[in-house]
């Protein structure tokens, strides 16, 4: 089963916040934002997002401080480099792109 998924790109905070928490429902459940393009005075502004009510998921691209993931209350970071498909899988809710550990190969015996 898998779930239709909409995608809206916006270039401005305050676009953002208006359709997360001013446009009329079904509103997104989902936002991704690349914190290494955002301005300090846009991060203030996208705390609003927060202060009125939305609720979903946040996730976060590039370089984002523990505060910043704190009062944004940030779900998940990736920071460089990108692990392939990390990003999809978390959005899908899976962990099927997790590093794993390579581990040595022991030779036969002879």
């Amino acid at each position: 089963l898998h779930a239709q998924v909409t995608i809206q790109i916006a270039r401005r905070v305050r676009t953002v916040v208006a359709a997360l928490t001013k446009d009329p429902p079904p509103r997104p459940e989902l936002l991704i934002v690349d914190f290494d393009a955002v301005s300090p005075g846009e991060l203030f502004e996208l705390h609003a997002i927060r202060h009125d009510g939305w609720l979903g998921r946040l996730i976060g691209l590039g370089n984002v401080p523990d505060e910043l993931r704190a009062s944004l209350g940030i779900d998940e970071v990736f920071g460089e480099p990108l692990v392939r498909d990390s990003l999809l899988d978390c959005v899908a809710g899976t962990r099927h792109a997790v590093v794993t550990v390579a581990c040595p190969i022991i030779p036969p015996r002879r």
